[in-house]
């Protein structure tokens, strides 16, 4: 049996939430748990940003793995798990752009460990649906609801700070990821120094 991280724990311990669903795993993914939970789904997504987790999982063939920045329109799940992530803006991103994806009734499992803050996905969801916590351990919690009122679009863009920055006398158009607080300059700085 492998090992998994805390968050993986608690989820494992409530499987039947996940019976016969589409699962789109987001979030903060850092163990193998996906595979493992498509034994008890019907099928299972994961969409990550992080090129390592994406690396991790793309081998197994049990599960698909997609990399980029935002999601495919042709993503096939009812139900969200989201790892919750170490950075609050993260989550609200991640939640915001699955669920204007997903649509209405669409079913979401929160885990994470208690001191990164999963505790605020309660007041975070509120604008979407019921969520409440059912399960606790390991200094992680569980929660389930269900999207009633999903947002209409989701914009990448406005996720992005826009500003000039000044480089020997150039002014390069440049962004700032207000998640990850990635500077993208739309020019490349180093020709030009």
């Amino acid at each position: 049996m492998a090992t998994y991280i805390a968050p993986s724990q608690i989820a494992e311990r409530q499987l039947e939430y996940f019976a016969q669903k589409r699962v789109l795993v987001i979030g903060e993914i850092e163990d193998q748990f996906p595979i493992e939970l498509s034994k008890h789904c019907d099928k299972v997504t994961v969409f990550t940003s992080n090129y390592i987790t994406y690396r991790m999982l793309s081998s197994s063939s049990k599960i698909t793995t997609l990399f980029g920045a935002s999601l495919p329109s042709d993503i096939d799940a009812d139900m969200i798990l989201l790892y919750w992530p170490k950075a609050k803006a993260e989550a609200q991103m991640l939640l915001e752009m699955a669920l204007a994806q997903l649509g209405n009734d669409t079913e979401i499992a929160v885990v994470g460990e208690n001191r990164s803050g999963v505790k605020s996905i309660e007041k975070m969801f509120k604008p979407y649906g019921p969520l409440n916590k059912y399960d606790s351990a390991r200094r992680c919690s569980f929660y389930w609801g269900m999207c009633q009122s999903a947002p209409e679009s989701f914009e990448l863009d406005s996720w992005f700070k826009h500003y000039q920055v000044e480089l020997n006398g150039l002014l390069l158009p440049s962004k700032v990821c207000q998640v990850c607080s990635v500077m993208v300059s739309l020019m490349v700085a180093a020709s030009y120094c």
